[in-house]
């Protein structure tokens, strides 16, 4: 009878540390890694024209655009006598909190639509703290203010045109933290994965973080006589809405269903092997009698 208990009580304490691993494995498994997706919290492009007028100079134009709709280039747009050459860039501005994991990822998510067969090479640059908060400052909507304008409007308009202007080339020359590339026409959502620098930097400045954007448009070139090539006609990378920061820490594998399986059949197999030794070396029989029912149980050395 006692040796009848402890099978019971065996089996039982088994069968509890089966199902604990289990749980702990099903846990452990089922734990998403650290995960943190941002949305901007400013974004916007600036465009540099310069504006050549024959016979009586030239003149720079920069142009903000806030929200960022679209990175646009005009190599040559004739009005008259004004020919403008025009390229547009654009900047992320990220809010990042002090994160409850260490980063080991950072990807963004672009929506983008380019009509044209082509590589646009869009690359994300690191921006200085200094210039993220100077873009920070633009207002919504679109400016355009001239070199004129800067000369004539006060010292308002002309620290407006010197913040658009620092900011332009901040983006122009900022660290490459990664590089969109690939044939068109792009219509849809593409993820690129930023380089370790970029991580670094959002485990070890958390707060304001500025991103650039830069692309290399496709140039089309034609033959003008007696101008001869001749950069002409447009191009336009469209954001069809604001580009998404995720970062994570490191994947946790998942385990298999097999290895569930697997866990629970060897904790079985050690329970028998625990239990054959724990067994009698002789056959052993007796009669356990209850509201008049026999039941005979017989265990047995092997």
């Amino acid at each position: 009878m006692r040796r009848f208990h402890q099978f019971r009580q065996f089996n039982l304490a088994i069968l509890c540390k089966a199902v604990l691993c289990c749980l702990l494995s099903l846990t452990s498994s089922a734990g998403i890694a650290g995960v943190l997706s941002l949305n901007p919290s400013g974004t916007g492009s600036i465009d540099w024209t310069d504006i050549v007028l024959v016979g009586s100079g030239s003149q720079l134009a920069l142009t903000s655009t806030n929200p960022l709709q679209s990175l646009k280039y005009y190599p040559f747009s004739p009005v008259g006598e004004l020919r403008t050459t025009s390229l547009g860039l654009g900047y992320l501005l990220f809010d990042v909190p002090v994160l409850p994991f260490v980063a080991q990822s950072a990807t963004i998510r672009f929506d983008l639509s380019y009509a044209r067969f082509a590589v646009p090479n869009l690359t994300v640059t690191g921006l200085e703290l200094v210039d993220a908060q100077s873009l920070a400052t633009i207002p919504t909507g679109t400016q355009r203010i001239t070199s004129v304008d800067a000369f004539l409007g006060g010292p308002l308009v002309q620290a407006a045109f010197t913040r658009l202007g620092y900011g332009y080339q901040a983006i122009e020359s900022g660290t490459p933290l990664g590089t969109l590339g690939g044939s068109g026409p792009l219509n849809g959502l593409y993820d690129l994965t930023l380089s370790s620098a970029a991580v670094d930097l959002i485990n070890s400045s958390p707060g304001l973080m500025g991103l650039g954007l830069t692309w290399t448009p496709t140039v089309d070139i034609i033959n003008i006589p007696g101008l001869g090539e001749i950069e002409s006609g447009s191009d336009a990378l469209v954001f069809n809405a604001a580009p998404i920061l995720t970062v994570a820490d490191a994947t946790i594998p998942v385990p298999l269903p097999g290895t569930f399986a697997l866990i629970v059949a060897g904790l079985l197999l050690l329970g028998q092997s625990r239990w054959q030794s724990l067994a009698p070396r002789s056959r052993t029989a007796f009669t356990i009698t209850r509201r008049h029912c026999v039941h005979a149980l017989t265990f047995e050395s092997r």
